[in-house]
């Protein structure tokens, strides 16, 4: 007999064709810019100048904006009966000690991150292209869109594909633990492949990062230590460089 956790979740999925669309679009667009990424390596050379911070707004940082909350949209409210977004972001913190331990798991997140990211680095496997390269600002503008744009995109990618794709592709493969596990997996690949654009070598560790991210989310019933960590590292990757 299924648990009033489990009966409350299955009362909380979207149907097969809304995770299909979703899994389609991710491939497409990633793919479409991993293709285009490839042919756009001269984009940093482009962007210098004192123009640089709108030539960013408008190629790169508003679209982004745009799409990622349209994704939050699309999963919390499209094809829905009613707005999904609480259940989707899990229990939150009430009370002093569980915001404590949501706020240590999230600091040790993003502590595992930054030393694999480190020791990458060190090694030399970061493998980002010129475009990627040219994404963490410089100017005070550039550094305040960029805390915005990382706090939009820690938000927005937890909550599609920890929140959305895990616990869809969770259910629709049995909805037990081994289900579970494999919700975890795909949605991490899938969040993998949409960091196509940044080069293979940055997907494979960013679909590392998101099995852990997608694990912390199924033990604690929650989002929100994989957003602030999500956020954290995204904050931090911009502005240290």
């Amino acid at each position: 007999m299924p648990t009033p956790s489990e009966e409350k979740d299955a009362e909380n999925l979207a149907p097969r064709w809304h995770t299909a669309l979703l899994v389609s679009l991710i491939v497409a667009v990633a793919l479409t810019g991993a293709l285009l990424a490839r042919g756009n390596t001269a984009t940093a050379a482009v962007t210098e100048g004192a123009n640089r911070l709108t030539d960013r707004l408008v190629t790169f940082y508003v679209p982004v904006l745009i799409v990622d909350w349209g994704l939050v949209l699309y999963v919390s409210r499209i094809g829905r009966r009613a707005n999904a977004l609480p259940s989707l972001l899990g229990e939150m913190p009430r009370g002093g000690r569980r915001l404590a331990v949501d706020a240590l798991l999230a600091l040790g997140g993003f502590a595992m991150i930054e030393l694999s990211e480190l020791a990458a680095a060190g090694f030399n496997l970061t493998g980002a292209d010129a475009a990627a390269r040219a994404l963490p600002p410089f100017s005070l503008g550039e550094r305040l869109a960029w805390v915005v744009f990382a706090f939009t995109a820690g938000f927005c990618e937890e909550v599609v594909y920890r929140g959305y794709l895990r616990r869809q592709l969770a259910a629709f493969l049995g909805g037990s633990s081994r289900g579970a596990a494999w919700g975890i997996a795909l949605s991490a690949l899938l969040f993998g492949i949409a960091h196509l654009d940044q080069g293979v070598a940055p997907a494979l560790r960013f679909a590392g990062y998101a099995t852990g991210l997608g694990t912390l989310a199924y033990w604690r019933k929650s989002l929100v230590p994989g957003i602030a960590c999500h956020v954290a590292v995204d904050v931090l990757s911009g502005l240290v460089r």
